[in-house]
C-alpha cells in the first residue's frame, strides 16, 4: 500500500488511527497487537509472498535479541551476535544482491539458468530499512545500550509500523521503546501531524513528481544520449530536487502519520543542500541512515584502526569504508558503488585538503561548491548504468548551447512544467525554512493555507498517473 493511493488517505489511515486510539483505551498491548496487524496488512497489500520475510526478521531478532540479554559470557555473546546478524542478512542478500553476485563472477562459475533466475528475483520492499533496524536492536542489546524487549508485541509493532516500514526513516528502538510503553494522543500531535502530513504529501506530489518527466527524458535515453554541459546540468539539478522532494516528503509522511498514534520519530532531512561541506550534507541527509553507518560502521572501524596506527590511512579509511557501505545500501550495483565510494573519497580529499581552505570562503561559495559535487556524484547514482554515467561525465566539456536545441524540439507540456518547478524548488531548498524550523501553529490563515495543499494535493494525485516514491526501489 502507498501513502499516496486514496485508499490509504481516505479509508485505510482513518481507520487504523481510529482502531489503535480505541483499543489503547481498554490495553495498550492490545493496540499495538493491532497496528501490528494493519501494518502487516499495509506491507501484504502489493507483495503479500514477503509477509513470512518480515515476520521470520521480527521473530529471529526478537529471539536471539532475548538470547544475547540473558548470556553472561562476552564471549558467548558475541557468537550469538555474529549468528544473528548472519541469519537476518542472509535474505538481504539473496533478494537484493544474489543477481549482482552472480553476474560478476566468471562465466565458469556459473550457469546461464543460475542467471536468468537470479535476475527474476523480485525485491521484498523495505528490507533494507527493516533489516538494518533489527541489526541496531541487536548491537544495542549486544553493548548494553538498551535491554532486550520480553514483550513480543511491541517489538514486533517496533519494526512492523507502517509509518516506517518501506521506507524509513529507520527507527532504533531506545529512541521508541518508552514511548510503546503507553502511546498518548495530544492536541500537539494532532497539531505537528498534521503539518508533517501535508507539507510531505505536497513536497512528493507538487514538487518531486512534477520533476520526474524531465529527469526520465535526460536520464533514461529520452534524448538519444544528445548530451552537453548545458542538459547534464538541468538533469542532475532536476534529479537533485527530485530525490530530496520525494524521499523528504515521504520521510516527513511518515513523521506525520506516527503523530497520529503519538509516536514520534526522528528527523531524517535538516535542509541538506544548505550543507557548507559534504561532512556537514552527511550530516544534514537521510539522517536516520547516515548516523546508523556512522555509529555501527564508522565509529567501530575508526576506533580499531586508531588502536593499530595513527596513520592517516588507518584514520580516513573507515570514510571510504563507510560510503561503499552507503552505497551498496542503496543498491546492488556498480553505480551505487561509484556513488558510495565517490563520496568517501571527496570526504577523504575534503578532510586532507579542502579543511583549512573551505573555512576562509564564504559561506555562499562554500555552500555552491558542496551542491555540485553532490550533483556531479548524483549523476552514476540516477544513470541507468556506468555506460551512461561515464557518457554524461565526459559530456560536461561540451560548452556548445545550440545542442540543447535537440531537448527543446522535445518540450511538451509536462518538460515545460518540470523546467518551471526547478527555480521555485531552488528557492525553497536554499532560502526557505525547512518543516522543523516554520511555525506549526495552528491559525485562520495556516488552516487556509494547509486545507488548500492538501485539497490541491489530492487533486493533482488523482489527476496524473501514479508515480511510485524513489526510495521503494532501495
Amino acid at each position: 500500500m502507498l501513502f499516496t493511493d486514496p485508499f490509504f488517505i481516505f479509508i485505510f489511515l482513518p481507520l487504523t488511527i481510529s482502531g489503535f486510539h480505541l483499543f489503547n483505551k481498554y490495553s495498550t498491548n492490545l493496540a499495538l497487537l493491532f497496528l501490528t496487524f494493519s501494518s502487516f496488512i499495509f506491507y501484504s497489500w502489493d507483495q503479500p509472498q514477503f509477509i513470512f520475510l518480515l515476520l521470520f526478521i521480527v521473530l529471529i531478532s526478537w529471539y536471539m535479541g532475548k538470547l544475547i540479554g540473558l548470556s553472561t559470557n562476552n564471549s558467548d555473546k558475541k557468537i550469538l551476535l555474529v549468528l544473528s546478524i548472519a541469519l537476518i542478512l542472509v535474505p538481504l542478500i539473496y533478494y537484493k544482491y544474489f543477481y549482482f553476485i552472480t553476474s560478476n563472477l566468471p562465466e565458469s562459475f556459473i550457469t546461464e539458468d543460475t542467471l536468468i533466475s537470479a535476475k527474476s528475483i523480485i525485491l521484498p520492499i523495505g528490507i533494507s530499512f527493516y533489516t538494518f533496524q533489527a541489526i541496531s536492536y541487536l548491537v544495542d542489546i549486544y553493548s548494553g545500550q538498551i535491554k532486550g524487549s520480553n514483550n513480543f508485541v511491541k517489538y514486533s509493532a517496533y519494526v512492523t509500523m507502517f509509518p516506517q516500514l518501506v521506507a524509513g526513516p529507520i527507527v532504533r528502538f531506545k529512541e521508541i521503546s518508552t514511548q510503546l510503553v503507553s502511546p498518548r494522543l495530544t492536541r500537539d500531535d494532532v497539531r505537528i501531524g498534521t503539518y508533517f502530513f501535508v507539507i510531505g504529501l505536497s513536497k512528493k506530489v507538487l514538487i518531486a513528481d512534477s520533476l520526474a518527466p524531465l529527469v526520465e527524458m535526460i536520464f533514461d535515453g529520452g534524448l538519444g544520449n544528445e548530451y552537453n554541459f548545458y542538459i547534464i546540468a538541468i538533469g542532475s539539478i532536476a534529479y537533485a530536487l527530485q530525490i530530496y522532494f520525494d524521499f523528504s516528503g515521504y520521510s516527513e509522511m511518515a513523521i506525520g502519520i506516527a503523530r497520529f498514534f503519538g509516536f514520534k520519530f526522528p528527523q531524517n532531512f535538516n535542509s541538506p543542500y544548505k550543507a557548507k561541506s559534504l561532512t556537514e550534507f552527511w550530516q544534514r541527509w537521510h539522517m536516520s541512515l547516515s548516523f546508523w553507518i556512522r555509529d555501527y560502521v564508522y565509529y567501530p572501524l575508526l576506533a580499531q584502526n586508531l588502536r593499530r596506527s595513527m596513520s592517516n590511512f588507518s584514520k580516513y579509511s573507515p570514510h571510504i569504508i563507510a560510503m561503499l557501505i552507503f552505497g551498496i545500501w542503496h543498491g546492488a550495483g556498480w553505480n551505487f558503488v561509484i556513488w558510495g565510494g565517490g563520496h568517501g573519497v571527496a570526504l577523504v580529499f575534503e578532510n586532507i585538503f579542502l579543511k583549512n581552505t573551505k573555512s576562509n570562503m564564504i559561506n555562499g561559495i562554500r555552500v555552491i561548491f558542496t551542491f555540485v559535487i553532490i550533483l556531479l556524484l548524483f549523476i552514476p547514482f540516477r544513470s541507468p548504468d556506468i555506460q551512461t554515467t561515464f557518457i554524461m561525465w565526459s559530456s560536461l566539456a561540451d560548452f556548445e548551447i545550440n545542442n540543447l536545441s535537440y531537448m527543446t524540439r522535445l518540450l511538451d507540456l509536462e518538460i515545460a512544467l518540470a523546467l518551471f518547478v526547478i527555480p521555485i524548488s531552488l528557492y525553497l531548498v536554499f532560502f526557505q525554512k525547512n518543516i522543523y524550523q516554520i511555525d506549526k501553529e495552528i491559525t485562520i490563515n495556516s488552516s487556509l493555507i494547509l486545507s488548500l495543499t492538501l485539497l490541491f494535493s489530492i487533486f493533482v494525485l488523482l489527476s496524473r498517473p501514479y508515480i511510485p516514491f524513489l526510495y521503494f526501489q532501495f
